[in-house]
């Protein structure tokens, strides 16, 4: 069976013996409202450091038509510039307010020192005078699923197919069949499926060192 998001609609009906053709679009509801609860934890799928764009030369302000995924970012963990093949440098993070400050005039230009990200665009001071490959790394919105033949890693089996279906399915029965029962018994499998993918990154992460409290 395809890991695709028809497939986790399919399998959600099968599982409530609720036919898909008239409940479809509830079992949609409830698939993107699980994917919108855990969207903000941390997995080993949502957090990368893959996503990178070109600064332009006299450009401050970069979004989604700069590059569609700088509307995802979530949270931040590193922004890096290349200034050359031997100097890359870790971009330190600003208010707005600050580099409103800062640049107050919109004349400031030179190598990219901090960031600011705000209302969905990320902002570079002082204005990159030059191109730099820029890079992000952090916590990022996957993205959305419509048709059925789309796929991320929410529905991928060995990754959080298992957790949103059993959310999306408590969610079903709790609201739409007014099941109690059926919608606490998905809800702990929803919860086990969500410690077994936090161990999953824990032990990719972890440096097999035990640190003393005190």
């Amino acid at each position: 069976m395809a890991d695709d998001y028809g497939s986790m609609l399919d399998n959600i009906a099968l599982e409530t013996r609720r036919p898909r053709a008239t409940f479809g679009t509830r079992i949609e509801q409830c698939v993107q409202e699980a994917i919108d609860d855990v969207s903000r934890a941390r997995y080993p799928w949502n957090q990368s450091r893959a996503n990178t764009f070109s600064t332009v030369a006299s450009q401050e302000i970069y979004t989604s038509s700069d590059a569609s995924w700088i509307d995802d970012i979530l949270e931040f963990d590193a922004v890096t510039v290349t200034i050359s093949s031997t100097d890359k440098r870790l971009l330190c993070s600003a208010t707005y307010l600050e580099i409103e400050e800062w640049n107050s005039d919109g004349t400031t230009t030179g190598q990219p020192t901090h960031y600011c990200y705000w209302g969905e665009t990320l902002r570079i001071y002082p204005i990159p005078d030059a191109v730099y490959v820029t890079r992000i790394a952090g916590l990022f919105a996957l993205t959305r699923l419509s048709a059925d033949v789309d796929t991320n890693a929410w529905v991928v089996r060995g990754k959080g197919e298992a957790l949103i279906r059993a959310s999306a399915s408590a969610k079903f029965y709790g609201r739409y069949l007014r099941d109690a029962d059926q919608a606490a018994v998905w809800q702990n499998i929803a919860a086990a499926e969500n410690d077994r993918c936090l161990a999953s990154l824990s032990r990719r992460q972890g440096d097999g060192r035990i640190r003393g409290s005190f």
